[in-house]
């Protein structure tokens, strides 16, 4: 199967065919590993993160109440101190 290098702003770009996106089970926003070995380009699905999901209740009972309380100010930001 032959297609054509086309330019995507200053990249260059390929189109993959639908039929050879379903053969090889990529769908549109995939992340993919691109690798070179020589002059051949290899791409390989990377798989998808596994999002967990979490219970409220769990996370507040593992909170330790004697734990010193974690500061995240990092103090006036931009214009915020004029």
């Amino acid at each position: 199967m032959q297609v054509r290098v086309s330019r995507w702003g200053n990249s260059l770009a390929v189109r993959l065919p639908k039929q050879l996106a379903d053969q090889l089970g990529l769908a549109e926003g995939q992340t993919v590993d691109m690798s070179t070995e020589g002059t051949v380009l290899e791409l390989k699905p990377v798989s998808a993160p596994v999002y967990r999901k979490y219970d409220r209740e769990l996370l507040i009972s593992q909170i330790d109440p004697d734990s010193p309380e974690e500061s995240f100010d990092d103090g006036p930001m931009g214009r915020e101190s004029l």
